[in-house]
Formats: structure tokens, C-alpha cells, sequence
């Protein structure tokens, strides 16, 4: 099969260390590009959900920290719903 040739960057500790793993599995550069590729055509986007630790993306948005806080004094005052201890417990954790 005939194809592009695809030039890109790649982090040479990165390419190192996914080429012995891809070795291992008896699965060519061009083998795995070419999967990623399917997959993402496949899944119409990335084949992973890409995403930020909850905990880090809540201590990033100020506006959502104050919110959890008032939610957690209203539950101390008692208007709030009582929420599960693992809730709780992560709310706490925050912090």
C-alpha cells in the first residue's frame, strides 16, 4: 500500500520508550500511526477522553472552589441536601 509520508517532532525519550513497547508487540511506527489514525476516524475524535484531575481543575477555577465552599457551609448550616460521606469526605479533601 502506497501512502504519505508524515513528518512530525517527537520527544526522542518519548519515541524511545514507545518503540520498545511497540517492538515488543510486533507493531511497526507506521503500523501504530496508521491505528491511531483509524481510531480516530473511527471514534470522530480523539480515541481517548482527554481530561484534568478533578481535584486540580477545581483548585484552576476559583469561581467553582467558592462554590463547592458555600455548598459545604450550607450543609454544615443544614441547608443543604446531606450528601454521601465520600462526598463529603472529597469535598474536605479539597481543602
Amino acid at each position: 500500500m502506497a501512502g504519505k509520508i508524515l513528518n512530525t517532532r517527537v520527544d526522542p525519550d518519548v519515541m524511545e520508550h514507545a518503540e520498545n513497547i511497540l517492538n515488543t508487540l510486533g507493531i511497526s511506527r507506521s503500523v501504530a500511526i496508521n491505528m491511531f489514525y483509524r481510531m480516530v476516524i473511527l471514534r470522530k475524535g480523539l480515541p481517548w477522553q482527554p481530561n484534568l484531575d478533578e481535584t486540580e481543575y477545581i483548585k484552576q477555577n476559583p469561581k467553582l472552589f467558592e462554590q463547592i465552599k458555600k455548598s459545604e457551609e450550607e450543609f454544615r448550616n443544614n441547608h443543604f441536601l446531606i450528601p454521601s460521606r465520600e462526598i463529603a469526605d472529597e469535598i474536605h479533601s479539597i481543602q
